[in-house]
């Protein structure tokens, strides 16, 4: 996975790979003002593993990890037993200061 770092006047732009992710599968990711959260999946049938993994500004605890320490390479979000399973759609979304997630069941007959 790529991330971009640089200016955010638009002339210099840089794509860097994020330290970390080598070989794992991500499904969806997120961007706040400081912070990114992405969804880790293998892709069977469109169900997905469903890690959460966030890194950034953690100031505020927006990353979920049960402080407010700021991560350079991301982390597991602990989400308690039961919230992955194969008939589960997880999605991330970031803003400023926050994260959240959105798990949508689904089966296919």
């Amino acid at each position: 996975m790529l991330e971009q770092s640089g200016p955010s006047n638009g002339k210099t732009s840089i794509l860097r790979e994020v330290a970390g992710l080598n070989g794992i599968k991500v499904v969806n990711v997120a961007a706040g003002a400081e912070h990114s959260a992405l969804v880790t999946g293998n892709c069977v049938m469109i169900a997905e593993s469903g890690e959460i993994m966030t890194w950034g500004w953690g100031e505020h605890g927006q990353l979920g990890l049960g402080d407010s320490c700021d991560q350079t390479i991301p982390q597991s979000v602990s989400l308690g037993d039961g919230f992955r399973d194969n008939h589960n759609q997880t999605r991330v979304y970031c803003g400023s200061g926050f994260t959240y997630g959105v798990r949508s069941n689904f089966s296919i007959s």
